[in-house]
């Protein structure tokens, strides 16, 4: 009960101020996790994220479902990073930092050629668009984030990779936030 990534029905005695766990009915310890140092700080990402972007005491039953599935397809699934991909865009959008879908904020248009983002608004641009506001991404990087949304995304041509590290960009400065887990995890690809 007290290892990290265990999902539990846990039962506290309170006495004065402090809380004592008295009982614990495990669900599932998550344990491949612990087994691949991959799934480990993707599965620790899921859990920094939780605990920096909502309060202990708010009960949010979708972001809790979907950081269980999370951490479910991250241990049992053949693609750790691509499932940590797809929880970080739900869970931005679920707190108001959605990134825009594929299409131009300028024009509306689906983007062929260079792409650039910008973080400020999470939104991506055309070359003709651009206002010189943001960064030039790799395509691959906008069509994983785009096939992440739509729950499709494998690992096209390390598209999760560099989704990943987009989203470790836009988290450090567009909500201010470091996730060291994900920054850990960056660093191993």
């Amino acid at each position: 009960a007290s290892e990290p990534f265990c999902f539990a029905e846990f039962i506290f005695s309170t006495t004065a101020d402090k809380r004592t766990v008295i009982g614990a009915s495990l669900m599932d310890s998550f344990y491949p996790i612990r087994e691949d140092i991959k799934k480990y700080f993707a599965g620790a990402t899921v859990l920094e994220f939780i605990k920096k972007f909502y309060r202990e005491s708010m009960v949010d039953e979708s972001e809790f479902f979907l950081a269980i599935n999370a951490l479910k397809n991250i241990a049992y699934g053949d693609n750790p990073i691509s499932s940590l991909v797809a929880f970080l865009v739900s869970a931005l959008q679920e707190i108001g930092y959605r990134l825009s879908s594929g299409e131009c904020l300028g024009c509306g248009c689906k983007i062929v050629g260079r792409t650039f983002f910008d973080y400020r608004t999470g939104s991506f641009s055309c070359e003709k668009c651009f206002d010189g506001a943001g960064r030039e991404i790799n395509n691959i990087t906008l069509e994983a984030l785009c096939l992440s949304e739509r729950g499709e995304l494998n690992d096209l041509h390390g598209g999760a990779i560099k989704a990943l590290k987009l989203l470790d960009y836009y988290i450090t400065n567009r909500a201010e936030e470091t996730l060291a887990s994900l920054k850990e995890l960056v660093k191993i690809y």
